[in-house]
């Protein structure tokens, strides 16, 4: 007792210090050894059960725990009424509780992620069971709901799987949101007659539950209150019900006055007065194999076959003008579908994940192609779009990797981003003159296209519009693109040459990034900027123009771009990032700047520092050997220098490098010849005499290799 005392006296000074250093107010050890955390209700004497330490993530209560209807201490007693917030949130060790008749409420996340707890008595003192109270409490496997409780509130029972049954006495008026979603061990639960509310997705995810009755005091049903209970065969609305109905056995759930289908199972016949199919309405139904829609109804509302993976075959009847979102999502089993001539609008994900259809045929009813209409539909082969449609929204085709062409109408005026995404199996596309700028993603990784065209009309291709594009070798940039965005050709390995038209002012980063068989570009003076990485691990690429007007070149640039011998830097360059020509064997680097300013020394690789010839205006050599990153430079010349980079005596001067062997002609004789790797050790040297040298190497055909000819070089490839 004197240790209690000494607890409630710290906590008094804390108080006064205006610091709180626990989450309890009180710790008490009960007879079986085990401490509980309370805190005070300041205007009665009575306690509240809470956690330990100041986060509750940290909650140490284990095995069997009796909580205690009251509590004495310094001759005062204080009745235990409250389980609080988070009390055993995360115990995971903890087996039992024993939950006193004094008790009155279980507080939000009590018991959240109690994963041991495999049994729980809830006395009929419990009014109020909070959110998420028993949420994950995985070992549970019954439960009964006391007649004092009025409301199971929010996620109350959400992924509980042990649970198997659940029993609600009379008095619980609300289901609420999510109260049992996911407690897939569940195969009955009995709603009574004092229920008027089941919440939305109340019971989503129930797969074991075999059938349910409504009882006729329900007026509400929440959205998705039963999807994915896909081993629900019977479902029956008790007679009297003013709200709601299942008529002519029809195992669904209708509303009266609407005729809207709310809720359905696999074995569900749709009355011939219905006219709508609701939201959700047979969601996650993985058993309905077929399902005939009369002909009165004239909207199939969002989501209402989604998740129906068995679906082989439905009928949309002529009546329907209105396909929801995502109203057949993921009915993998579908092979075909007719879409009626009266529907005007396809909504977004429609048919998303109908991984089955092979084909299909849009009406000319149809406008607009909505968000991710027909994305993942991989077995997709052919669709015709008519030439009522003016836009393909965003993901309309992403990843209809079976595609392999598609006509897009000339009444089309936008394609969205990602619209083709992943469409690897589509090998040529023909983009109309109406549409006039190409998205975000639009055709990224379409690895099976060969050739695109692009009309005059577009102005601006957006970021990764053509990125991972392998196969395609050529394309015409029409001359109004006045913007390219990043990454729009990345990784477009098989382009071979690129022109960029004279209304774009930027290259955006990584725009050109990894097209290895990238052999040649042309820049327009209209360009003032090169980004970041633009044209990085363009490895083909053997010779480059930089126009004038060009004022900075980014970090890592032309970085990896190693078939790169010689590089022209304009006058009007004013900044260089960082590893910009890294990785490139420059031989000849050729500066137009008249006043250096500094760079850093990884702008270019040790070897163009060491065997490059780095040539600068007329008289600002000085300046240049006294410049950071510019003075690395082993050989700094003034002047052009001749076509080839190198100063040759009156005869013509050639190097031949066959089976590992160099052969120099034309040098004066005594002048030095020496042969190096691409990493710079030397592999062999000579005198040239009689106009002439040679030195066996080990290179194979293909090595790269630097000869040094008196003081200049040039790279060879062997043969």
């Amino acid at each position: 007792m004197k240790r209690v005392s000494s607890s409630i006296l710290l906590v008094a000074v804390l108080c006064l210090m205006g610091t709180k250093a626990l989450a309890y107010d009180i710790a008490v050890e009960n007879a079986d050894g085990v401490t509980i955390y309370y805190n005070y209700f300041h205007d009665r004497p009575e306690l509240e059960v809470t956690y330990a330490k100041i986060n509750f993530s940290t909650n140490n209560y284990s095995g069997v725990v009796v909580i205690p209807e009251e509590v004495t201490l310094m001759n005062k007693t204080w009745k235990v009424t409250s389980i609080g917030e988070r009390a055993f949130d995360r115990c995971s060790d903890l087996t039992s509780v024993t939950i006193p008749s004094c008790v009155t409420s279980i507080g939000p996340h009590a018991f959240q992620d109690c994963s041991g707890l495999t049994s729980v008595t809830i006395p009929s003192s419990v009014t109020s069971i909070g959110q998420w109270a028993f949420l994950r409490c995985t070992g549970l496997t019954s439960v009964t709901i006391p007649s004092s409780v009025t409301s199971i509130e929010e996620g109350a029972f959400c992924d509980c799987s042990g649970l198997t049954s659940v029993t609600i006495l009379g008095s619980v008026t609300n289901i609420e949101n999510y109260a049992f979603k996911r407690c897939s061990g569940l195969t009955s639960v009995t709603i009574p007659n004092s229920v008027t509310s089941i919440g939305a997705s109340a019971f989503e995810g129930c797969s074991r539950l075999t059938s349910l009755t409504i009882p006729s005091s329900v007026t509400s049903i929440g959205e998705s209150a039963f999807a994915y209970c896909s081993g629900l065969n019977s479902i029956i609305v008790e007679d009297g019900n003013t709200v709601f109905d299942s008529r002519n056995d029809c195992n669904a759930i209708i509303e009266t006055s609407s005729n809207l289908l709310v809720a359905g199972c696999k074995n569900t016949v749709i009355p011939s007065n219905v006219t709508s199919i609701g939201w959700m309405a047979f969601e996650g139904c993985s058993g309905l194999a077929s399902i005939t829609i009369p002909s009165n109804v004239t909207k199939i509302e969002g989501g209402a076959f989604s998740g129906c993976s068995g679906l082989t075959a439905v009928t949309i009847p002529s009546s329907v003008t209105s396909i929801g979102w995502r109203a057949f999502e993921s009915c993998s089993g579908l092979t075909s579908i007719t879409i009626p001539s009266n529907v005007k609008k396809i909504e977004g994900g429609a048919f998303s994940g109908c991984a089955g259809l092979t084909s299909v045929t849009i009406p000319s009813s149809v406008t607009s192609i909505e968000e991710g209409g027909f994305s993942g539909c991989t077995g997709l082969t052919s669709v015709t779009i008519p030439n009522s449609v003016s836009s393909i929204e965003g993901s309309a085709f992403v990843r209809c990797t079976g595609l392999t062409s598609i006509t897009i109408p000339g009444s089309v005026t936008s394609i969205g981003m990602h619209a083709f995404y992943g469409c690897t199996g589509l090998t040529s596309i023909t983009i109309p003159s109406s549409v006039t700028s190409i998205r975000v993603y639009a055709f990224y990784g379409c690895t099976g296209l060969t050739s695109i065209t692009i009309p005059d009309s577009v102005t601006s291709i957006e970021g990764g519009a053509f990125w991972g594009c392998s196969r395609l070798t050529s394309i015409t940039i029409p001359s109004r693109v006045t913007s390219i965005g990043i990454y729009a050709f990345a990784d477009c390995t098989g382009l071979t040459s690129i022109t960029i038209p004279n209304r774009v002012t930027n290259i955006e980063n990584n725009t050109f990034w990894n097209c290895t068989g990238l052999t040649s570009v042309t820049i327009p003076n209209s360009v003032t900027s090169i980004g970041a990485s633009a044209f990085q691990d363009c490895s083909s690429l053997t010779s480059l123009t930089i126009p004038n007007s060009v004022t900075g070149i980014g970090t890592a640039a032309f970085y990896g771009c190693s078939g790169l011998t010689s590089i022209t830097i304009p006058s009007s360059v004013t900044s260089i990032g960082w590893t910009a020509f890294y990785g490139c064997d420059i031989l000849k680097v050729i500066s137009k700047i008249e006043s250096p300013f500094n760079i850093d020394t990884s702008v270019f690789s040790n070897n163009t520092f060491n065997n490059a010839t780095l040539y600068v205006p007329a008289g600002s050599i000085d300046k240049y050997k006294a410049t950071e990153g510019w003075k690395r430079f082993v050989s700094i010349e003034e002047g052009d220098p001749t076509p080839d980079g190198i100063t040759w005596s009156a005869t013509p001067t050639t190097v031949v490098l066959t089976q590992g062997q160099v052969t120099v002609n034309g040098a004066n004789d005594g002048t030095s010849i020496s042969i190096y790797n691409a990493n710079g050790v030397l592999l062999g040297a000579a005198i040239s005499w009689n106009g002439s040298a040679t030195i066996d190497t080990s290179l194979q055909a293909g090595n790269v290799a630097i000869v040094k000819v008196g003081e200049k070089s040039v790279k060879v490839i062997a043969k």
